[in-house]
């Protein structure tokens, strides 16, 4: 016998037990776990992998469409700090940076005033690599969380400064009296790893700048060569067809 079925609204939802998509996406391993169930049906674990295949899983690995941009050098990015140090070195905080790279970025049309947050594998550092013994400091997986974002372009920045080189550590324990930061070295190698990101450094005043400069005078010098690296990067978007 027909019944006539009443329609009731949901008003509230318990929390899924299943992976969100963000989890999933700094978690790639989650994808691979199957129901034991399934097992033993073939056919679910073939849709399954044309599916994430396909890109139609969402949470498959996004398709970037800009390639990884390469760093533009203007400045040594390294410097130390101990008692072998002559004079301390100079360093541009994230906000004199960001600020730098804001305002230059959009002479040109580029709009780095949004944010957003990536997942992935991102340099670990050491402030003793100058040690031979040191070992390489790998990778650290997890959320960063960029300096900046153009929201039309879909590409962002992420300003590697003395701090990040801090953070990013892999192994905080003092080996010795004295602390090098490899800014540039680090700024490398997140741009090997990232793409549609852009990746500035601190061009560090140290050696390579003229020691009768005060403090001030060195940081316009600095902020001129993170502009230049600016502009390079600008260039390079062009060039690609992306401005």
């Amino acid at each position: 016998m027909d019944k006539e079925m009443e329609l009731v609204a949901v008003k509230t939802y318990g929390k899924p037990e299943y992976p969100f998509k963000e989890e999933a996406m700094c978690s790639p391993d989650l994808l691979k776990a199957l129901p034991k169930r399934w097992h033993a049906k073939p056919i679910l674990c073939i849709l399954l992998a044309f599916t994430a295949a396909s890109g139609l899983c969402a949470c498959s690995e996004i398709q970037r469409p800009y390639a990884a941009a390469p760093i533009f050098e203007h400045g040594s990015g390294r410097g130390s700090f101990g008692c072998v140090s002559v004079a301390a070195p100079v360093f541009l905080s994230e906000e004199e940076a960001a600020q730098v790279i804001r305002e230059e970025a959009l002479l040109q049309g580029v709009d780095f005033s949004g944010s957003k947050s990536i997942c992935g594998e991102f340099p670990a550092t050491s402030l003793y690599s100058f040690l031979e013994e040191e070992p390489d400091p790998g990778t650290w997986r997890g959320t960063l969380e960029l300096d900046g974002y153009d929201e039309a372009l879909g590409i962002g920045f992420e300003y590697v400064s003395k701090q990040d080189v801090i953070d990013w550590q892999k192994d905080d324990t003092a080996k010795a009296s004295v602390e090098g930061y490899d800014i540039k070295g680090t700024a490398e190698r997140l741009a090997d790893a990232v793409d549609n990101v852009a990746v500035f450094y601190d061009p560090t005043a140290a050696e390579d700048f003229d020691s009768s400069m005060s403090r001030d005078e060195l940081k316009e010098q600095m902020k001129e060569q993170l502009r230049e690296q600016v502009r390079d990067f600008l260039t390079w978007l062009a060039g690609e067809g992306i401005i």
